[in-house]
């Protein structure tokens, strides 16, 4: 049984762990090989730490997991999964590299156990005094992705006793695999989700992509209220490239151009722009937060980056010439006509409206913006 909050209760033990889309970022790691798949890993590792509390009666246990986009000399531990009377206060919480007697058994790869862990060395109070808790026994085992160690699995205050047995220390090694293998498959799994999402050429999202994500951010805009931009970017005379130097020219250049917007985008927004291939020489960019003002700025920054950044030899002879775009503007405010419509049925409306907008700024010379009004709305 789940409830909303992210807690998962079995057999009378509440856990807590990361919801799906949050532990997604600890995912995100190079595989030599693939595996088979499971069930969403937020539900495993919330079941797993369940079943550990029944093999291993204990008052609370913990996986951390490191950041992959971190180098590992400066990675964090992040709790990305709980249970017991502070896993609402464990989960999420970050130790720093090196820290407490998780960095230790991270670093050095080996189990640690300890039964007095106030006089340990390498144990880390600040934990204990953020989450209310009181540490008297403990003992972990590194989680490993292939070879490599990328988490820890801990249990900690066995029930019962005052130290871990024997046979709870080759339990907790075998739920420490158990847990390795399962992040293998989700790492797999993850990869694979995103890869349908993603266009081979330029690495960008794609149109199954697209349509969700901008259905979304639909909804996010209404909940904020605030405005939403699309922008529909199309490559100024491509055919004619094509035509002149065939369609590898073509391809590189589309591929500069999706980097170009990601770049853009990425350093003017942040995480909060989102840049799609719709298809042949279309793009759609995503602006939450953008009104017509700040989406036309964008438009022109993005025109002005292609012109600049595109040409130049490519790796194996030839040159890409210079190139340009044409950008149509929609926002929900300037260009939506008000009423009560479903988010799928604004996100169409948005997109058309700025695919309208798009081809006027083509009739009106190219190289250029345009943006939509409510008469572009009335067009579908």
């Amino acid at each position: 049984m789940r409830d909303p909050g992210g807690f998962f209760v079995r057999f009378g033990v509440i856990s807590r762990a990361l919801p799906e889309d949050q532990l997604h970022p600890f995912l995100r790691r190079r595989r030599r090989r693939r595996a088979g798949t499971e069930e969403p890993l937020s539900q495993f590792l919330a079941e797993t730490l369940d079943l550990t509390a029944r093999l291993v009666p204990s008052e609370a246990g913990s996986l951390l997991l490191d950041d992959p986009t971190v180098p590992r000399s400066r990675s964090p531990l992040t709790f990305v999964a709980a249970f017991g009377a502070a896993a609402p206060q464990l989960v999420g919480m970050r130790v720093p590299r090196g820290h407490g007697i998780a960095g230790h058994v991270y670093e050095s790869g080996q189990l640690y156990t300890t039964a007095g862990p106030k006089h340990d060395p390498h144990f880390f109070e600040q934990v204990d005094a953020e989450a209310g808790f009181h540490t008297r026994s403990l003992v972990a085992t590194p989680v490993r992705l292939e070879h490599q160690v990328c988490g820890v699995f801990e249990l900690v205050n066995r029930r019962g006793r005052a130290t871990f047995s024997a046979r709870d220390i080759e339990v907790v090694e075998l739920l420490g695999s158990y847990i390795s293998r399962a992040i293998l498959n989700s790492v797999d799994m993850l990869k694979q989700s995103e890869l349908a999402l993603r266009d081979e050429l330029t690495g960008l999202g794609n149109v199954r992509g697209l349509h969700p994500d901008l259905e979304d951010a639909v909804r996010r805009a209404k909940k904020s209220r605030e405005d939403l931009a699309v922008l529909f970017v199309d490559v100024d005379r491509l055919k004619a490239l094509n035509d002149r130097r065939g369609h590898r020219a073509g391809s590189e250049a589309l591929r500069r151009i999706g980097a170009i917007l990601d770049t853009t985008i990425q350093t003017t927004t942040g995480a909060d722009g989102l840049a799609y291939r719709f298809g042949g020489d279309e793009f759609v960019v995503i602006l939450p937060g953008h009104d017509v003002e700040s989406g036309t700025k964008m438009a022109d920054r993005i025109r002005r980056a292609v012109a600049k950044g595109v040409r130049g030899p490519m790796r194996h002879g030839g040159t890409i010439p210079k190139l340009t775009v044409s950008v149509g503007v929609a926002t929900l405010d300037a260009a939506l006509t008000p009423g009560r419509a479903t988010a799928t049925k604004k996100a169409a409306r948005l997109l058309a409206a700025a695919d309208h907008a798009l081809y006027r700024a083509k009739r009106q010379g190219r190289d250029r913006s345009a943006r939509a009004t409510r008469r572009d709305d009335k067009l579908r």
